[in-house]
């Protein structure tokens, strides 16, 4: 074999196969779909990701953002520039008066909400493109300085949480969810606490909390498409949703005296939200987070005259399979009639 087509061979080779080249093609794949998506905002994923790390900071040297991102001076400083012309983020001055820190506007804060569907959305299209298993291994395993481990120093490791219960600040690394992730980065073999559930173990679960039935529905439920937008900005872990039903006495409901129908209404919610507020604390118990909206009241009223609720129940009820929605938009269980909550 000469020496000119051993080198033709190596040349071959390397393109196929050279991995540096295959994730930078692959990066520039994934920043497109974000960049499409968050183009008509006027934002692109750099800058999302700045105006992020800024938030979660709370106040912070561009020093530090940019160790966090792991990003050259230099394209910290033409992307923050652009983001402080459109009123994104603020500077202001540090506890000695020297050294200027970086702030996220009101402005900033409600671009971060106005996005998130459109994020979420380029979120499902990368993770689809690069699949689970590849999105599995961009979890670091150890060994060196990750990403994760800057973000975890800059994001937690100095930041501050107010405690009421107390009254007083502490230490954003001394709450017991960051410490179980901290863990996990330094490969700790403490076991987990997340416990996995079947559907008859959960559904039992609420039944136990006082829910007189219960169903389970996906988010990408077709049921609930109108409103997954809306979920995933409340609560962005969603995966799946709960629905459950509380009887109510018929009688009592069925009164002419409105006291009387008011008060049963008036219990059976209560009922509603406790049973609620009792799964939410048995699933964190078991490490799954959860989050329970109120039945009705209280709304989401800084938001009139738009949307005021956070969820609409009934169709996520029907979703769920416990019962067929009415005519008068009362949902009709089998077993309880339009007499539940």
């Amino acid at each position: 074999m000469t020496g000119q087509r051993r080198v033709t061979i190596n040349a071959e080779y390397i393109a196929a196969e050279c991995v540096a080249v295959r994730l930078r093609l692959l990066t520039r794949a994934v920043t497109k779909i974000y960049n499409k998506a968050l183009r008509p905002h006027g934002l692109t994923v750099s800058q999302m990701n700045i105006l992020t790390a800024v938030s979660c900071l709370g106040e912070a040297k561009q020093q530090e953002v940019g160790h966090a991102l792991h990003l050259e001076k230099s394209t910290l400083s033409r992307d923050i520039a652009g983001m402080q012309a459109q009123g994104w983020v603020m500077t202001v001055p540090g506890e000695d008066g020297r050294v200027s820190l970086l702030r996220i506007t009101e402005t900033g804060r409600r671009l971060l909400e106005k996005t998130f569907p459109a994020w979420n959305e380029a979120q499902q299209e990368a993770k689809a493109l690069i699949g689970e298993k590849g999105g599995s291994r961009l979890e670091p395993r150890g060994g060196g300085s990750s990403g994760r481990e800057v973000a975890l120093s800059f994001f937690y490791k100095n930041s501050c949480i107010y405690n009421k219960r107390e009254g007083n600040m502490v230490l954003l690394a001394e709450h017991p969810t960051v410490k179980r992730l901290q863990a996990q980065v330094n490969g700790s073999t403490e076991e987990s606490t997340l416990v996995k559930l079947d559907a008859e173990s959960l559904r039992q679960l609420c039944l136990d909390a006082g829910a007189d039935d219960v169903g389970f529905v996906e988010l990408d439920h077709p049921g609930l498409i109108d409103q997954r937008n809306d979920i995933l900005r409340f609560f962005p872990h969603t995966k799946a949703l709960i629905g459950f039903v509380c009887r109510m006495n018929r009688e009592p409901i069925r009164s002419t005296a409105r006291s009387v129908a008011n008060v049963e209404f008036h219990h059976t919610g209560d009922h509603v939200n406790e049973t609620a507020h009792r799964i939410v604390a048995a699933l964190e118990r078991c490490g799954i987070r959860a989050i329970n909206p109120a039945m009705g009241f209280p709304m989401e009223m800084d938001r009139f005259p738009g949307k005021t609720w956070v969820v609409s129940h009934k169709p996520v009820a029907v979703a769920a399979g416990l019962g067929q929605m009415g005519i008068h938009r009362n949902v009709i269980h089998p077993k309880f009639g339009n007499f539940i909550c």
